[in-house]
């Protein structure tokens, strides 16, 4: 459904390599230690300063050796970057999963898939306060961040939607409200395969007007708290 981002965590074979070189350099420090103090044919150190050195020294190897064998063991046998990605995928899919069952229908197909491709922005817009995306029970209004999060959306707008005359409403079964403006007013999208996202200004008299063209443009706009 969603297109794969370029990573910014080190490849698996970059973490092999730094394995590698820090076991051998743990190995190669302790060992030269080793060798000078025990079979270099040098004399022993005579004195407490020089075993505690020496000592020192062969430890920080068995450092290296243990931090560099540890990062050489996740490097192999760890997750690789494919994994990760589809298990976030899969925790996306089951999410819109218990959404639907929630909702009792489906999502727009095309509205899952902005979402999908635009979580991680999404994600840091609802840390930003300054940001309309979020919904929270304590704040009027937000876009929302997640499917979960339209079930709220589409639930407030519903409950409004029991306050005026049937006939005014019957539009709103082909929509599926994404955004509360905080003053009365959802934006939606359809449930069929038409993009763009559309708002009903409150009065419920007329089908929502279309305000953004694509459901990514009116994510962005959002989150720069700059509704359409």
């Amino acid at each position: 459904m969603s297109r794969k981002k370029p990573s910014s965590e080190p490849s698996p074979s970059a973490i092999i390599g730094f394995g590698v070189l820090l076991l051998a350099g743990g190995i190669g420090l302790a060992w030269f230690v080793v060798r000078q103090v025990f079979f270099g044919g040098a004399p022993p150190p005579n004195n407490i300063g020089d075993w505690i050195g020496a000592i020192l020294l062969i430890a920080f190897g068995g450092v290296l050796i243990f931090v560099g064998g540890l990062i050489l063991w996740n490097g192999i046998f760890g997750p690789s970057n494919e994994e990760s990605e589809d298990v976030s995928g899969s925790t996306f899919q089951e999410e819109c999963q218990l959404a639907e069952q929630q909702l009792g229908f489906p999502l727009p197909r095309h509205y899952l898939q902005t979402l999908e491709k635009m979580q991680l922005r999404l994600r840091a817009a609802v840390l930003n306060p300054e940001s309309g995306i979020g919904i929270n029970e304590h704040i009027a209004g937000g876009a929302a961040a997640t499917p979960l999060d339209v079930v709220s959306v589409h639930g407030s707008c519903e409950a409004a939607a029991e306050c005026v005359e049937e006939e005014f409403t019957q539009w709103l079964s082909g929509y599926v409200a994404i955004a509360d403006d905080g003053g009365g007013g959802f934006y939606f999208v359809r449930k069929d395969s038409r993009g763009g996202v559309f708002m009903m200004d409150s009065d419920w008299l007329e089908e929502p007007r279309e305000v953004s063209p694509t459901i990514e443009s009116f994510l962005n706009q959002v989150i720069d708290n700059n509704w359409p």
